[in-house]
């Protein structure tokens, strides 16, 4: 009978965990209070100017202060603010204005925690600024490359970069540079356990600060110290300093700061056993990380939160909250597959370990019955061969039991098998076959340089006027089979489509696999798409003096060097950026329906094979001034 109402108790919980973890991610979003908008009157401001007239090397001296004021609220308003900084100072070959942005596009990655990918901008600002001789630069770059280091957790090459710094601050004179170096080292000293050292270059960094009016820097100080008197134990002087940080944070709304200070002061609270309000300072940090987008401070929040969970018994929050916690680990896949991989996860080990479970309380049963079997040969013979029928009838039960047990995780693991297939051929959908296959291998943020490409935008023209009257699926059917062709198209020539809008088509040679035909193959291309569009036309009724309308195509080419990789988080992109981008889309918009608008770069490069008509100079949208060519085909061999 015992052994009976355990087996309905495990059942029953068996079923209440699955039906939990099926429901509760449902569940928390529906609980999840909004986001705080973030604000930043500076931002606000800088924003202001940017829409005034500025000369160009103004523009890019206010659009980098706007990115870094964006920092702490908007990381990614404040990244495409960077790289618009960095696209315009290139035009101009203005270096400072170049490595300012590099190092700016740098610090969003490494607030992001993609490390490689911040390493590789810090490492080419701080080559320019040497070229230069910024010195100044130097001690930042310098600095933001430690940072990284830092936060690999490669602390002997951090601190070789961090005491650079600090010595180029020293002598500079930086006052606020050089409390934020002291601070840094601190905090690696404090990671390798070296909480006198740590407090040394803390306190050095706060009496740096004596006498300037820099909140932000004495916040930080306030921040570092309270973290090594955690470590020490001391933890009402911990949560005083962390609070003092957290007041003047809020002052100067640095959102950024004021998670930290939350998230300290939360893990301090845990630590003394008042979960409630380390709860309460947590869900505010939660919120301001998520409204920021800020990866690793939700990682380390949700991780706290996972552990103060599981120590007030909320095992099943705790367990939730900890799949969160690996969700944003894995970049691999988009936070949505990770999500069902999570939740599928969860319902997967929760099954098994009841099933183990189950095993172990028969097993369990089995030694009782040895036990009683035992004590009753000194009874009778009876006793001893009902026993011996009751254990038997134990063993029947606990190999079915295994057997159903190891049936039902096999049927699992096909599933989980099958899952990982269906995310692989999404990736394989969304990105180049490269691409794709170096994600699964285990990189985690694609970003390169390609110096010679060529793009292509091709846009039909008029189409929405001519489609006017067609009926949805209709539009719908035409765009697809002429795109259809396109893409075949680009298969046969080696282009890679990186993306459509509506009636407009971009496609480009050269990546993600160097092809030294570049240049060839997209006038091939080019040439083709002009004969396919050809052959679709457009009957209208809603035109009668003109019920079949021929489509004509406007497009334009450029060639040169890109910056391409991989971007979003719940969908996967695979896009390109640069003036050779931004030049190609300008050729097509400013060229004329039915030829193919070709920049100076490209008739230099086909001029041996192929036939021109040159338009002469053309203006294109930004004040840009070129000769431009409209190609014809190739010569006769």
């Amino acid at each position: 009978m015992l052994a009976s109402k355990r087996l309905c108790i495990i059942a029953m919980l068996t079923i209440f965990l699955a039906v939990y973890f099926n429901l509760s991610p449902t569940l928390f979003a529906q609980q999840q209070k909004p986001l705080p908008r973030i604000q930043s009157p500076l931002a606000d401001s800088l924003a202001q100017v940017l829409s005034g007239t500025l000369t160009d090397s103004v523009r890019v001296n206010v659009l980098v202060e706007l990115a870094r004021a964006r920092w702490a609220s908007n990381i990614e308003e404040s990244r495409k603010n960077a790289f618009e900084a960095l696209t315009l100072a290139e035009r101009l070959h203005y270096q400072k204005g170049t490595a300012n942005a590099l190092n700016t596009i740098g610090v969003t990655y490494y607030y992001q925690g993609w490390y490689d990918i911040a390493l590789g901008y810090h490492q080419r600002s701080l080559a320019i600024r040497k070229s230069i001789n910024d010195t100044a630069g130097i001690g930042h770059s310098t600095n933001n490359i430690g940072l990284i280091y830092m936060g690999q957790r490669k602390h002997e090459e951090s601190l070789n970069y961090l005491f650079e710094a600090l010595q180029t601050y020293k002598t500079l004179g930086l006052k606020s540079s050089t409390a934020a170096a002291y601070n840094n080292i601190g905090t690696i000293y404090r990671r390798q356990k070296k909480l006198d050292s740590a407090t040394a270059m803390h306190e050095a960094a706060l009496k740096t600060l004596e006498g300037a009016n820099n909140r932000s820097g004495i916040a930080l100080c306030y921040n570092s110290l309270g973290g090594v008197l955690e470590d020490g134990g001391s933890y009402q002087e911990a949560l005083d300093y962390q609070q003092r940080a957290l007041k003047l944070y809020e002052e100067i709304q640095n959102h950024k700061g004021v998670v930290n200070s939350l998230y300290a002061s939360a893990s301090i609270l845990a630590k003394m056993k008042r979960h409630a309000e380390a709860l309460q300072n947590l869900h505010r940090a939660l919120d301001l990380a998520a409204a920021m987008n800020s990866r690793p401070e939700l990682r380390d929040c949700y991780e706290l939160l996972s552990q103060i969970e599981e120590s007030i018994g909320n095992i099943h929050g705790a367990l939730f909250t900890y799949k969160r916690f690996e969700a944003l680990k894995d970049s691999l896949v988009s936070e949505e597959a990770a999500a069902r991989s999570a939740e599928f996860n969860a319902k997967y080990d929760t099954e098994r370990k009841a099933k183990q479970i189950e095993l172990l309380t028969a097993q369990r049963e089995g030694q009782s019955v040895q036990r009683n079997f035992l004590l009753a040969l000194v009874v009778a013979s009876l006793m001893a061969v009902a026993l011996f029928y009751t254990r038997y009838r134990i063993k029947r039960k606990s190999e079915t039991a295994l057997q159903n047990a190891n049936t039902q995780l096999q049927e699992k693991n096909d599933l989980l098998t099958q899952a990982r297939a269906i995310a692989e051929t999404l990736l394989l959908n969304v990105l180049p076959k490269p691409i794709a296959s170096r994600m699964q291998a285990g990189e985690h943020r694609i970003a390169e340089h390609f110096s010679d490409v060529t793009v292509l935008f091709a846009d039909i023209v008029d189409f929405t006027q001519l489609a006017a009257g067609l009926h949805p699926e209709e539009l719908v059917s035409l765009l697809d089979a002429i795109f259809t062709d396109f893409d075949a198209l680009a298969e046969k020539y080696n282009l890679e489509k990186i993306k459509t809008i509506g009636d407009a088509y971009m496609a480009v040679c050269g990546i993600p696999e160097p092809n030294p035909q570049h240049c060839v193959n997209v006038a091939r291309f080019a040439l083709d798409m002009m004969r396919v569009i050809e052959q679709y036309s457009i009957h209208n009724t809603s035109q009668p003096l003109e019920p079949n309308k021929c489509l004509r195509l406007r497009i334009g080419i450029h060639t040169g060097s890109v910056v391409a990789g991989v971007i979003g988080k719940k969908k996967f992109s695979y896009d390109l950026w640069g003036d050779t981008v931004n030049i190609a889309s300008r050729l097509e918009s400013q060229g004329i329906a039915g030829e193919i608008h070709c920049s100076e770069e490209v008739y230099e490069m086909l001029q041996e094979t192929c036939i021109f008509d040159k338009r002469g100079e053309t203006e294109l949208k930004g004040s840009i001034t070129m000769t431009t060519h409209f190609l014809r085909g190739f010569k006769q061999l």
